[in-house]
Parts: C-alpha cells; sequence; structure tokens
C-alpha cells in the first residue's frame, strides 16, 4: 500500500469514528432535550417528572461516555486529524461531570424553574459537541476527496 493510499484509510477509519461519535451526541442531546421537556405537554406530578428527568439525564450522560471512550480508542496516527479528536474528547470528558451534578441536583421535591436553565445549559453543550463531531467527520471526507484526486 502506498503512503497516499494508507492516508487515505486512516482518514477512513478517523471519519467514521467521527461520526460514531456524532450519532451518540445526537443521542445525549436529543435525552438532555427530552429531559428539560418532561412534564411541559401533559399534567403529572412533579416527583415522577423529575424521577424521569434523572433517567434521561442518566442516559445522555451513558451517551456521552460512550463518545468519550470511542474517542480516547480511536488511535488515528494524522497529527492533525488526533489533535482534534483529543480536543473533542476533552470537551465531552467535562461534560460528564456537569450532567452528574445536574442529575444529583435533582430531587424529587425540585422545582422545574429551578433545573431549567441547568438542562438547557447542557444541551447546549452537548450540541455544540455535536457540530465538532460532524465537521471532524466532513474535514476527514474533505481530505480523503482530495488525496483521492492525487491517486
Amino acid at each position: 500500500m502506498r503512503p497516499n493510499e494508507e492516508t487515505i484509510e486512516e482518514l477512513k477509519r478517523a471519519a467514521g469514528i467521527a461520526e460514531h461519535v456524532a450519532d451518540e451526541l445526537a443521542s445525549a442531546e436529543t435525552l438532555l432535550d427530552e429531559a428539560d421537556h418532561v412534564g411541559v405537554w401533559s399534567p403529572s406530578d412533579d416527583a415522577g417528572d423529575n424521577r424521569e428527568r434523572r433517567r434521561k439525564l442518566r442516559e445522555a450522560r451513558g451517551e456521552v461516555g460512550s463518545a468519550v471512550i470511542r474517542l480516547e480508542n480511536a488511535a488515528i496516527t494524522l497529527p492533525e486529524i488526533s489533535a482534534m479528536i483529543t480536543a473533542l474528547g476533552r470537551s465531552a470528558t467535562a461534560l460528564r461531570p456537569q450532567i452528574d451534578a445536574v442529575t444529583d441536583s435533582i430531587t424529587d421535591i425540585t422545582t422545574t424553574g429551578a433545573i431549567g436553565a441547568d438542562i438547557m445549559k447542557l444541551t447546549e453543550q452537548a450540541h455544540e459537541l455535536l457540530d465538532r463531531a460532524r465537521a471532524l467527520a466532513e474535514e476527514c471526507r474533505r481530505r480523503i476527496a482530495r488525496r483521492e484526486r492525487t491517486l
């Protein structure tokens, strides 16, 4: 295999990783958004709503955690792409304890207004990470196309 072909294969692998990470972060964002809207559309009790919020937050944390593991295990040898993966992994790692803090702050008697802004911030952060993962995948695809033209 020629060096350019090896680079293309590595870029394809990096794009696949970024796409999987984007899927996990999209799921996390959806769960966070759902946690923010629990009880909005139907009458219910605060205790049940808060239990549902905590469940969705824990699931979102799990999705972010899966993305972090995937990024940590990427082992991409291309320096620029590796640096982007590492930076994205650090940001995703930083989001996990923030989700934990909000989850831990929700008791059965916590009022919705007290937590809505916190969950909204988490959702925005997950969305920003999702955008970065998608941009990384797109960058890899652009580099693949450039290299394939030179083969």
